[in-house]
């Protein structure tokens, strides 16, 4: 039998309630002709029903508050409804360097700087920042929160800090000219040198004679 899916406004906030209030109509109908009720949690103000047709899913939601009508038209669900139900990798968003909270575990509430993402296990091991020694802890994804999000920027200063902080001497500035290539010739041009042949022989003689007199 082929089903349908629609995407019923809801009122934000109220989401999870009505998928309830729907669930239980549902299952104390005989016959309601909807097979599926799900709120994907990034999605705000919206509720997706998979039914026999659209007539069956208006009956059902016929009397549940805080509903505001279907959205016109059917959802495809290979495009707009498989992608949010594939689970979301926990350290996807996190970088080498970001600053993060723990969120559970022993050091919970304590910052720190990711040091070391593993995809493959969904964890990553970080370096906590007001420890004395730093020493490497391994947390799971879903035990962070991300606090700060790394820059190359904020990374040059990270280390001109750590530098002078050692008692070494911080990285030198480099400024680069817009005409990079000019800039390498010029570097590379050689000094004038007196061999002394033709007119800069000359040149010579005449300094040597002159600083003679």
């Amino acid at each position: 039998m082929d089903t349908h899916f629609y995407l019923l406004r809801t009122t934000t906030s109220q989401e999870d309630a009505i998928v309830d209030m729907l669930y239980q109509k549902a299952v104390n109908e005989e016959d309601p002709g909807v097979y599926g009720i799900f709120h994907p949690g990034p999605i705000k103000g919206y509720v997706f029903m998979e039914a026999r047709d659209l007539g069956d899913a208006v009956q059902l939601v016929q009397g549940v508050p805080h509903t505001k009508g279907f959205v016109k038209g059917e959802v495809d669900f290979e495009k707009e409804v498989k992608p949010l139900l594939q689970p979301k990798s926990s350290v996807l968003d996190v970088k080498k360097g970001d600053l993060v909270e723990l969120i559970a575990g022993p050091f919970k509430g304590e910052k720190a700087k990711v040091i070391r993402v593993d995809k493959a296990k969904e964890e990553v091991t970080v370096e906590l920042i007001e420890a004395t020694v730093p020493i490497p802890v391994t947390a799971k994804g879903m035990h962070i929160k991300l606090v700060d999000r790394v820059t190359q920027e904020k990374a040059e200063e990270s280390q001109r800090k750590e530098m002078e902080k050692r008692g070494g001497e911080p990285f030198p500035s480099i400024e680069l000219s817009e005409r990079g290539e000019e800039s390498r010739e010029e570097k590379e041009k050689p000094k004038k040198i007196v061999l002394g042949l033709g007119e800069n022989r000359d040149e010579e003689t005449q300094e040597d004679k002159s600083e003679e007199t």
